[in-house]
């Protein structure tokens, strides 16, 4: 009697927890989501978007690079290797934020540019190992901005 008493607690329990918000069960595939120009469904501008797009996180698509990038139109994102070859190219959408839910290889660190619309490109000083640009870039740095 008492295993099946604390078998029915253990299932009520789960089923409480999985439907409470931000407790959703892990989803077993990664939608592909890629910001373009034109665009304008992103949402939380300068907000820490993987605090949320994540394996086991409560929103569509785990990203694997996002942030915010203020300016004019048509900026892109870019990642570069270690020899400065480019290996991603992100779109800007119209709400400012830019997100690729595409595999990215870290490993060795990432050079980062801001082009604007003129072709001029700023080049971030250190490399990055991680693609959650603004749990800095807003808060303990200062928000990309292209003119």
């Amino acid at each position: 009697m008492k295993t099946k008493i604390t078998t029915l607690i253990l299932v009520f329990a789960s089923t409480v927890f999985a439907t409470l918000p931000g407790c959703e069960k892990e989803r077993e595939d990664n939608e592909l989501l890629i910001s373009s120009f034109g665009e304008d469904e992103s949402h939380h501008r300068t907000e820490n978007c993987m605090n949320c797009h994540y394996s086991e996180g409560n929103a569509d698509g785990w990203f694997t690079v996002a942030g915010t990038a203020l300016g004019g139109n048509q900026i892109t994102v870019e990642l570069f290797d270690h020899a400065m070859r480019p290996i991603k190219v992100l779109e800007v959408d119209d709400i400012y934020n830019f997100y690729t839910t595409e595999s990215v290889d870290f490993s060795g660190g990432l050079r980062v540019g801001v082009r604007n619309q003129n072709g001029t490109i700023e080049m971030m000083e250190d490399k990055i190992y991680y693609g959650a640009c603004n749990q800095c870039h807003g808060h303990t740095t200062s928000t990309i901005s292209v003119d």
